[in-house]
């Protein structure tokens, strides 16, 4: 009678490694967010689970048996639960269900029949569980420098390492120069997380003034394929490269800038002293001018040099809640000697 139930169990056994049509088989397991709960879902055939013991295992720990009246003594019952229920043709169907994932959860997990003192390993389940935590608190900055927009997507807290995917609107002319990242490793309650950067460079200098979209996808590299995607974060970016034009006589400025229109860009204080060095443009004024209310007269746009400065034009767009990273083209102005009014200037030098 042994031998009879030792070789049902082998000819079961083999008949799913050749023919895994024979019964769900669970080769691959689909990676597991920390803190969510996770499933592992298969079924056997009934006769068999009569014969023998069943155990789930994670490495060399035996997280659940299962005796021959179907039903499962679970170790660890704060952490994993196991159900049977019986279903059509001589089957059953085994659900264990982790129920807060965590980092000790990574590892191999696999069942094995267990009978007569003898260990068989069962093909129903057996595949390497990888664990993993959505990038949190992502964050982008974008600079202009040139023809080249900067952006920088920082993500506070993701397990494995974060990468970033990129998609630009399509109405666009535009090159994708380059992705580089930063990794900095730190322990909380045992566990290593990632606080990863991704530094994106993208060549604008074909871009008309029109808007462009950018949407930065960063997720955890948790299997190194396409399908990591799927656990990632999305960020977008929207853009307006506009033209602005000075209407009264101090402003003959023809400014160029690069608008950030997200909605916590809108929050932040624009830094009036921007970094406007280029080769291509001829000198530029960079007086600082941090507030407001020394920005709002005409009159004090005037330095005590008699140099027109740009501060109006960074002072024009934050009222419309935009926020400048650049000016890239400016003239010069000076204030013409004898006039009292401060109504007459003339260009010094342009672009």
């Amino acid at each position: 009678m042994d031998f009879i139930e030792i070789s049902t169990l082998m000819l079961y056994v083999l008949s799913h490694l050749t023919d895994p049509s024979v019964s769900q088989v669970i080769d691959m397991c689909m990676p597991a967010q920390e803190t969510n709960t996770y499933t592992f879902d298969f079924q056997l055939i009934q006769r068999l689970f009569d014969l023998s013991e069943l155990q789930i295992m994670r490495d060399e720990v035996v997280v659940s048996v299962g005796d021959t009246d179907s039903s499962f003594i679970d170790y660890f019952e704060t952490i994993a639960q196991t159900d049977v229920s019986r279903v059509l043709d001589g089957m059953i169907s085994i659900r264990l269900t982790i129920r807060n994932v965590t980092r000790h959860d990574q590892g191999n997990w696999r069942t094995n029949y267990l009978h007569n003192g003898r260990l068989y390993q069962s093909p129903e389940l057996n595949c390497y569980l990888k664990t993993f935590v959505q990038p949190q608190d992502i964050w982008c900055q974008a600079k202009l420098n040139g023809a080249i927009l900067d952006v920088r997507c920082n993500t506070h807290k993701t397990f494995p390492q974060a990468l970033c995917v990129v998609r630009l609107s399509k109405d666009s002319t535009h090159e994708l120069v380059r992705i580089d990242y930063t990794h900095e490793s730190f322990l909380e309650d045992t566990s290593s997380y990632f606080r990863s950067t991704c530094f994106i460079s993208i060549n604008i200098s074909n871009l008309a003034p029109k808007e462009l979209g950018v949407n930065v996808t960063m997720y955890p590299n948790v299997t190194n394929t396409p399908q990591d995607l799927n656990y990632g974060e999305v960020k977008s970016l929207h853009y307006n490269l506009i033209e602005q034009h000075g209407i009264e006589t101090h402003t003959l400025c023809t400014v160029r800038e690069f608008v950030d229109t997200t909605p916590e860009a809108e929050q932040k204080t624009v830094n009036m002293n921007l970094p406007l060095e280029s080769t291509l443009f001829t000198k530029l004024v960079t007086e600082d001018k941090t507030s407001h209310e020394e920005s709002s007269e005409s009159t004090d746009l005037i330095n005590e040099h008699a140099f027109v400065t740009i501060s109006l034009t960074c002072v024009m767009l934050v009222s419309l809640g935009l926020v400048v990273h650049k000016l890239v083209i400016c003239r010069r102005l000076r204030k013409r000697q004898n006039d009292q009014d401060n109504h007459f200037y003339e260009v010094i030098d342009s672009a």
